[in-house]
């Protein structure tokens, strides 16, 4: 007898209701818990010297570690947000809400597969946020991605090793 996988779509009052009991780091992306790895040294690093450069271009508006809100169903942490204006009174500042996101990977990145419109950076996309870096340390780049369109995909997609990765890796 073949049966099939039920899987349930929770809603961000959902996840809160069950979070507590919860003792990894999560995310909630499409109505999925996702495991988050435990955060390393290279990491907080990187994520450290990247935070100290943005908030020198944009004083009093990056903050490290804080969730965002994308629809129903979707509340991520990215590593860095960077905000059009500081969010006042709300639970979980949402996309609009938001100018850059910033994402380390210190393990191998699958570039190929980032922007396919079924991840993180599809949510992003489509939670209307404008930009998106992801520092991909393994392999020495900055991947940036601009210009998301209706389906969840980014239009633009530069991958820089020099500038500010320098800054940021060093």
């Amino acid at each position: 007898m073949l049966t099939q996988r039920a899987v349930y779509q929770l809603t961000i009052a959902d996840y809160e209701a069950i979070a507590e009991n919860i003792t990894q780091k999560t995310e909630l992306l499409y109505g999925e818990i996702l495991m988050v790895p435990p955060v390393g040294w290279t990491h907080t690093t990187i994520q450290k010297n990247a935070a100290t450069l943005l908030n020198d271009r944009f004083p009093n508006l990056v903050y490290t570690n804080g969730s965002i809100r994308l629809g129903q169903n979707t509340l991520l942490e990215p590593d860095i947000t960077v905000f059009k204006a500081l969010p006042h009174d709300v639970e979980y500042p949402e996309g609009a809400q938001v100018s850059l996101v910033v994402e380390v990977a210190v393990t191998t990145l699958r570039t190929d597969t980032l922007n396919d419109g079924t991840g993180k950076l599809s949510a992003y996309a489509m939670g209307g946020i404008p930009e998106i870096w992801v520092v991909d340390v393994e392999g020495k780049e900055l991947h940036r991605y601009t210009s998301p369109d209706s389906r969840g995909i980014y239009a633009c997609h530069v991958r820089e090793k020099t500038g500010i990765i320098e800054q940021i890796l060093s």
